[in-house]
């Protein structure tokens, strides 16, 4: 996308390998983050290494225009300034350990449930010895580990077969979705035969989220759910 944007290609000419250096680059020598302690008050450091930065960048392409963001962390960090970084380990990281929005054993007991069951573990492992830039963030590993122990009851196969119904349907996604990317909504329009399906360019995870056009377009589906919204202000829009 950065390529086939003129400005963003002009800032940051082979955009995906100079992230890949960046990342490769904190993966051998990770840089120490001083933080407070939420819990103590005390000061200690947290290290900031490939898979934070690989994690952050996958939270900025959930927003709009996360590629033109990029490039400009690319360039405070080609100058030595990780100030971007400590704001997110202190957001992330550190707020976690006071959050409790997240409960993690409903967590493992949902996502053992509904996930552990029908994932081929070894091709997972195999697919991250394959990348071993990407290994590091193989945050699903630890749903691995945790459900042999946490003994959740599998979910019925039935789980997994796709929902088939005729009934007028609206599926939106955003071209840089990381949480729900597009093949995800593509699968899900083919078993729905009356859907209207739309992928918003530029946008990240919550289409409706980002575009006052993709708010107009459900307004109109919600009115007639028969019609195809029209969408050619998405284009406008970019």
């Amino acid at each position: 996308a950065c390529a086939a944007d003129r400005d963003c290609n002009q800032r940051m000419p082979n955009a995906k390998q100079k992230l890949l250096e960046i990342m490769d680059r904190l993966l051998k020598q990770p840089v120490m983050s001083k933080q407070k302690d939420p819990n103590t008050g005390k000061s200690i450091e947290l290290p900031v290494n490939g898979a934070v930065w690989l994690r952050f960048m996958m939270e900025l392409m959930a927003e709009r225009d996360g590629e033109l963001q990029l490039v400009r962390y690319v360039a405070l960090r080609e100058r030595g300034n990780y100030h971007f970084l400590n704001d997110y380990v202190r957001l992330t990281t550190l707020a976690y350990t006071r959050d409790r929005s997240t409960k993690i054993g409903m967590h493992y007991s949902v996502n053992c449930n509904d996930e552990y069951p029908f994932t081929n573990w070894q091709a997972v492992q195999t697919a991250l010895a394959g990348s071993p830039v990407f290994a590091e963030f193989g945050a699903a590993l630890d749903t691995m580990e945790a459900c042999p122990a946490w003994m959740s009851p599998h979910a019925e196969r039935l789980d997994k077969t796709p929902v088939e119904s005729n009934i007028p349907s609206l599926i939106l996604n955003g071209e840089f979705d990381p949480k729900t990317p597009p093949e995800w909504a593509a699968s899900t329009a083919r078993s729905l035969p009356r859907s209207f399906y739309f992928e918003v360019k530029r946008v990240g995870h919550g289409a409706i989220f980002e575009s006052a056009c993709v708010v107009r377009m459900v307004k109109a589906f919600l009115d007639d759910p028969l019609v195809r919204p029209a969408d050619a202000c998405i284009a406008q829009e970019d």
